[in-house]
């Protein structure tokens, strides 16, 4: 693939929580809420499978799509960091790592409104301090999990076509990128926007295959994420999807959610790819 070709965007039907994850917990409102959104806007009659699906293979893809945070980086410290930053500038203060796990998958405004019961006012406050501190600074504390880079870049060297599939914005996943060193393995980067478009999975994905100037009725696509809003947003479109446990999914996440396949190496990602 010839990567100087290559352009970088710049600017449920049925769900379940997951084992040990009660509706009542912080994390499991915040979870529910953002299912029965997706759920909302799945369309009947996807092309993929749900719950049933765990034997299913993967056929070669055309296109590739990966999260980010917590598959190909790890970046628990910097959002932890900045969250605590930024969180008692609105009356949540001394929050423990354990609480903090309920800011990581939806995003960051939904778990203010639906589970903290957080103002618009409050939630556009934290996100002007949180982004400052998180902007050039916190975005840069991590690290790339380990055999990402060379499987993103044997992907990338490949005949399928890669693009990024976040909720973080666009100009801050592009920088990460950057400074891991694998922003050429890409041909495009999708994720949310400053003013906070475009943040569900399914909107995100879409922006993907657009850029890739792709059909979405008929092009063959994998996601590859860590949470189940990868694996809810790849459904939604009929995309196969490929859990991954090194992220910060709870026990039994990706599971129920129905991914198609479920890994603990990266390794045994090649082998779906035909890699």
């Amino acid at each position: 693939m010839d990567h100087s070709t290559r352009e970088h965007v710049r600017d449920a039907t049925s769900w379940q929580l997951p084992t040990g994850l009660t509706p009542q917990s912080s994390r499991g409102r915040a979870v529910s809420t953002y299912l029965r959104i997706l759920a909302a806007v799945s369309p009947t009659g996807a092309r993929g499978c749900f719950a049933s699906c765990e034997d299913t293979p993967v056929p070669r893809p055309d296109v590739v799509l990966c999260d980010l945070d917590g598959t190909i980086t790890d970046s628990i410290p910097g959002i932890y960091r900045c969250l605590r930053h930024a969180l008692p500038l609105i009356g949540m203060p001394d929050m423990s790592d354990e609480q903090l796990r309920a800011f990581l998958g939806p995003p960051l405004h939904y778990t203010l409104k639906e589970v903290h019961s957080k103002s618009d006012e409050d939630v556009a406050a934290f996100v002007t301090e949180y982004r400052a501190e998180y902007f050039g600074a916190g975005e840069y504390e991590f690290d790339v999990f380990p055999g990402m880079a060379a499987l993103i870049a044997d992907i990338g060297a490949s005949d399928m076509r890669l693009a990024l599939a976040t909720a973080k914005p666009i100009e801050s996943a592009v920088r990460v990128l950057t400074r891991a060193g694998l922003i050429d393995c890409f041909d495009f980067v999708s994720g949310s926007e400053l003013d906070l478009l475009r943040q569900d999975k399914p909107s995100v994905i879409a922006h993907a295959i657009a850029g890739l100037g792709a059909d979405p009725s008929s092009v063959t696509a994998v996601m590859i994420g860590d949470r189940k809003e990868d694996v809810l947003g790849a459904h939604h479109h009929g995309f196969a999807s490929i859990g991954v446990l090194w992220g910060y999914s709870d026990e039994g996440e990706l599971e129920a959610a129905g991914a198609g396949h479920v890994i603990t190496r990266t390794d045994e990602i090649r082998p779906l790819l035909g890699l």
